[in-house]
């Protein structure tokens, strides 16, 4: 009897059936829950990261490449690894729409003459 009446000093709804004199079920329940951490803002986020997502590779990737010059090989929260058939892709692709694409992190003076545009900007995708 020592371990219900530990149990029973626990801050939860019990509900006790005693069998015998040797053997007791206990259910704790929690009296109370306190939803202090804002899940439904994490899930509102991933669902519109996800639309922003698939409306890149729906309507901008699929209609500047065909679908045997463009295969998406994989996608996570926030992107997407694409296997593309194209002689240049970055004249082809980013040069002709900069304004999808963060190049920021590119280097200064890179090989391809790409511009360091829209660092970190959310609203890339958008435009």
């Amino acid at each position: 009897m020592l371990i219900c009446f530990c149990l029973l000093n626990v801050v939860y709804e019990v509900v006790r059936v005693i069998f015998d004199e040797n053997l007791i079920a206990i259910e704790l329940n929690k009296s109370n829950i306190i939803f202090n951490k804002p899940i439904y803002v994490g899930m509102s986020i991933l669902d519109i990261s996800k639309t922003c997502v698939y409306d890149f590779h729906y309507n901008f990737m699929l209609k500047n490449f065909s679908l045997d010059r463009c295969k998406l090989l994989y996608t996570d929260t926030d992107s997407l690894i694409y296997e593309l058939k194209s002689d240049n892709v970055y004249e082809e692709l980013i040069k002709k729409h900069i304004f999808k694409f963060d190049t920021s992190d590119y280097q200064p003076n890179n090989q391809y003459y790409i511009p360091l545009e829209n660092k970190k900007d959310s609203r890339s995708n958008e435009r």
